[in-house]
């Protein structure tokens, strides 16, 4: 009796710590200031291009990716502005985890004379598993919902990956833009 209270205990610390550490890797991403959602922004320099010029550039990058999510992209040539979602299929990321994550994600992109502003949010999950039943399997779900209810290792994993992925997304803009690195 003494031994299975133990092992209880111990499965209870070692879920516990799993969870603070699911929530970390979550907590790594940049988030935004006001809403707390992740979220990957800036202004990149890039002297003498003009608007039409970046704009121009931006629809470039945006026919290569060839990640896209379902839907057209939205452009608005008077105001510099570009929308595209793609999405990111990521390999399973451990040997207990025999499924591919879905992800799906917003690129925007606004140009001025000299200079663009990205940004990469509303990031959702969905689980490729069709095993499984649950509401993240029917349906995407925001990433803060999916990365801070999951508490494994493969989530820290996940998240760190997912990260990965979006600064790469970044760094092809901005080259493809003419601009210095983002990262």
């Amino acid at each position: 009796m003494k031994n299975a209270l133990y092992a209880v205990a111990l499965g209870l610390l070692i879920s516990a710590t799993s969870y603070a550490q699911a929530v970390k890797g979550y907590a790594s991403l940049p988030k935004d200031s006001l809403t707390q959602k992740v979220s990957y922004s800036g202004v990149v320099s890039v002297p003498g291009a003009t608007q039409t010029a970046l704009f121009g550039r931006a629809s470039e990058w945006i026919a290569r990716q060839t990640d896209r999510a379902p839907g057209e992209p939205t452009a608005d040539a008077g105001s510099g502005m570009q929308l595209v979602r793609l999405r990111y299929k990521q390999a399973p990321q451990g040997f207990t985890d025999t499924h591919a994550n879905l992800y799906y994600f917003a690129v925007a992109i606004y140009t001025k004379e000299g200079r663009f502003r990205y940004q990469v949010d509303d990031v959702t999950y969905q689980n490729e598993n069709p095993a499984l039943t649950s509401e993240d399997v029917k349906n995407r779900v925001p990433l803060e919902k999916y990365a801070t209810a999951k508490p494994s290792k493969n989530t820290v994993a996940a998240m760190a990956d997912l990260d990965k992925h979006l600064r790469e997304v970044v760094a092809s803009l901005t080259q493809s833009m003419g601009g210095a690195k983002a990262w």
